[in-house]
């Protein structure tokens, strides 16, 4: 719903949750010239990426959900809604893109294989009905992102069955190739600094990243992460597929809560913080 009261806009999603009825403002509308690929944000330009006619496949989606195969364009790389009288680009920062993920002590989140049968194990339970704060995450995303391989071992895993594609409004799978269409599943072979202005062009929720460890390296060489939430299972796993891969530069964080289960399991919450460089 959309009302104007003086020189501003204030956008309520509809969402009942604390973390989802947010209130936004209209940005202050760019000067005049060619700003594709740019995310206003008051008077300050964002460059989300150079989209131009020389670029192709910068949205490349196929889906059988109910957006229908295509329904995002390159219109939308620039992050935000063009403004009728104004040419204002209107977007939500607000919607924060999370990790949530397990991780080894050693810092593996599967094994070479992409085996991930030691989250099936004793070290990695607690108490009953203990879900290490996987509700309070659903509650406020509406958004799933992962990787086309995590995917695939995914519904090896469910008899084919990917559960994500239902428990929220929308799910992504980054895929560099063409894939065979999954019911409610949008899959995207484009630049992920467009797919996360494309999202964040719309009203919403949060945005959970589950990985896998390339992607969650392509989100961290662009600084798209907002929060980590991380739970270390006591278990070494000696070798296998890292959590943090490198090459992505070094970038600030700051501690918002530890927990600790009886169990071994320590869950580490960080907040990105962009506000000083890091001397190195």
């Amino acid at each position: 719903r959309l009302h104007a009261t003086g020189g501003y806009k204030t956008v309520l999603t509809g969402f009942q949750t604390r973390w989802q009825r947010r209130q936004y403002w209209s940005k202050r509308a760019p000067p005049p010239g060619d700003h594709r690929g740019c995310v206003w944000r008051g008077a300050r330009e964002t460059r989300a990426r150079e989209t131009s006619s020389a670029a192709p496949n910068a949205f490349r989606c196929m889906s059988n959900s109910s957006r229908g195969a295509g329904a995002m364009s390159a219109d939308k790389s620039s992050g935000g809604e063009q403004g009728a009288e104004h040419g204002e680009v209107t977007t939500f920062p607000e919607r924060r893109v999370l990790v949530y993920i397990a991780t080894s002590v050693d810092g593996y989140i599967a094994t070479q294989e992409d085996g991930l049968g030691w989250l099936d194990t004793r070290h990695a339970k607690d108490d009953e009905g203990e879900d290490f704060g996987y509700a309070a995450l659903h509650e406020r995303v509406d958004t799933y992102i992962v990787g086309r391989r995590t995917f695939d071992v995914v519904r090896a895993l469910c008899a084919g069955q990917f559960a994500q594609a239902s428990k929220y409004r929308e799910c992504y799978v980054l895929s560099r190739s063409p894939q065979p269409p999954h019911e409610g599943v949008q899959f995207f072979q484009g630049h992920i600094p467009d797919l996360i202005a494309d999202i964040r062009s719309r009203a919403g929720g949060d945005i959970y990243c589950d990985g896998g460890a390339a992607v969650i390296k392509e989100f961290l060489v662009h600084d798209l992460v907002d929060e980590f939430i991380i739970t270390v299972i006591p278990i070494m796993l000696g070798d296998g597929i890292r959590l943090f891969q490198g090459g992505s530069g070094a970038k600030g964080v700051q501690l918002v809560s530890t927990r600790s289960f009886k169990s071994g399991v320590v869950q580490l919450h960080y907040e990105r913080k962009r506000s000083q460089p890091i001397p190195l």
